[in-house]
């Protein structure tokens, strides 16, 4: 009777660690939502002191490098795309479990859902990250029609069928495209410029727009819910290019939140406080709806002081515990510093650019640049760099290491130099059987063809090519003005 009640037991735990194993490989694993939650329960218990919620409007322009280097608020954003205002009711549910916030920031954009139910893909995204509890069940319900529920609730018949779309972030989730999302705190940074007029001065209207009664009875859930654990919160609405009705909801907000003691709005939605955050709708948006890295540091920088005045919020900085902070602000600063290199189009800022970041680079320079008028000038600027030209005759080239040289050689003799960078590229340079220099990264070939400097960068903190720059020898000058390769 033991032996059998024993192989039972044994069947069941062999069937619920298989059944795990499929779940963590075939499980959706999108960056904008499910991962997101996954990656906050590797946050230790109590260690936040700031938790934002919302949709992207939260995790896409308010920046925990900012909240953390300026203000030492160690920040985690806890959203999910497109969220209605029921999932990040169940969100601050969730958090509330693991954490216990000095202050709650809600950013309420979910409040301007008119339908009951989102599409396919954004329930998966708001439901799918969370750990099964009976919170969980009831956000599937509040999340989906009731036909719906068993499909969300096993969430196996949604993915079962990946298997010809598994990749090695299914097996080893770092690999993920937006790997920053396991170092940054929730944070997606969004680069780019998109120019646009601010929305109208109509916006200023007190005029309210009646919210849908599910959407009121899960923005006063949340409110609540805060009243009842004695945690103060924040409501925000992020700037960006709204609706006139848009701003009738948040106008209902508004009201709503004066009924709750320890609550506050703060609509960033006005003329008054574009000014106040020094806001430029032709410079600081991403797209129409998304701050740019230059706007999340001024929306970021002002929130981050009115949470430093209003709330009792510690300086978190220097504390060995919070050391994932300091991680997550270099890996943000890294990649404003890739995005910036790769709009750099001068030689002299490029090169000045390169120096700074952690960087593996190769420069090219042909032989017939020797007879450009600035070659010397060139010359030096690429010393600084590590790469002595007047070491080398006619075509040569350097490898160098965030500015320190590992390779220099030139084409007058026979060569191959090769590294692997990380365990799938290997780039090698060498010297070409009529003459030049080869240079190629998984055997695919980088450098420029025509006279004058080429560079080729790899990111050794991403582990991947970041650009390709070239900048041609014409009119007996190595132009200023990069090229692409």
């Amino acid at each position: 009777m033991r032996r059998k009640t024993a192989k039972i037991i044994g069947f069941f735990l062999v069937l619920a660690l298989s059944l795990g194993c499929f779940h963590r490989v075939f499980q959706f694993k999108n960056t904008s939502g499910n991962y997101l939650v996954t990656a906050f329960y590797r946050e230790p218990k109590n260690s936040v002191d700031v938790m934002c919620f919302g949709s992207s409007h939260a995790f896409a322009n308010i920046s925990t490098a900012v909240l953390w280097e300026d203000y030492g608020i160690a920040c985690y954003e806890l959203c999910g795309a497109s969220q209605p205002i029921w999932n990040t009711y169940y969100y601050v549910k969730e958090a509330l479990k693991t954490q216990t916030p000095k202050v709650l920031v809600v950013d309420v954009h979910g409040i301007t859902k008119y339908v009951d139910y989102l599409e396919h893909s954004r329930i998966i995204q708001n439901t799918y990250g969370l750990r099964p509890s009976w919170d969980k069940v009831e956000n599937v319900m509040a999340s989906a029609p009731k036909s719906s529920w068993p499909d969300y609730l096993l969430e196996y018949p949604t993915y079962h069928s990946r298997y010809t779309e598994l990749g090695r972030s299914d097996f080893d989730p770092s690999a993920l495209v937006g790997e920053y999302y396991n170092d940054w705190k929730g944070f997606e940074l969004l680069t780019g410029v998109y120019p646009m007029e601010k929305p109208r001065e109509a916006i200023n209207t007190d005029r309210e727009v009646e919210l849908t009664e599910k959407t009121e009875k899960y923005l006063r859930a949340i409110l609540e819910l805060a009243d009842e654990r004695g945690i103060p919160l924040l409501l925000i609405s992020a700037p960006y290019n709204l609706l006139l009705r848009e701003q009738g909801y948040y106008n209902a907000a508004a009201r709503i939140t004066q009924e709750y003691d320890g609550a506050v709005f703060l609509n960033f939605n006005s003329y008054p406080m574009y000014d106040e955050l020094g806001l430029d709708f032709q410079t600081d948006f991403a797209d129409s709806i998304h701050l740019n890295q230059i706007g999340t540091k001024k929306y970021t920088g002002y929130l981050g002081k009115y949470l430093k005045e209003h709330y009792d919020i510690p300086d978190r900085r220097g504390d060995s515990s919070y050391a994932s902070y300091d991680a997550m602000a270099e890996n943000c600063a890294h990649r404003i510093a890739n995005y910036e290199l790769q709009q750099e189009k001068d030689l002299d800022g490029y090169l000045e650019k390169l120096q700074e970041g952690d960087y593996l680079a190769v420069y090219r320079i042909t032989g017939g640049s020797r007879e450009t008028a600035n070659f010397g000038e060139v010359s030096e600027e690429l010393k600084a760099c590590g790469f002595s030209v007047d070491e080398t005759a006619g075509t040569g080239v350097c490898v160098a290491e965030n500015g320190e040289r590992l390779f220099q050689a030139d084409d007058s003799v026979a060569f191959t130099w090769h590294r692997q960078t990380d365990e799938s590229s290997v780039l090698t340079v060498s010297a070409v059987q009529d003459g030049g220099i080869s240079v190629n990264l998984n055997r695919t070939d980088y450098a420029a063809s025509g006279e004058g400097l080429y560079i080729l960068v790899y990111d050794l903190r991403e582990n991947k090519l970041l650009d390709s720059a070239y900048f041609a020898a014409a009119d007996g000058l190595i132009t200023d003005e990069k090229t692409a390769a």
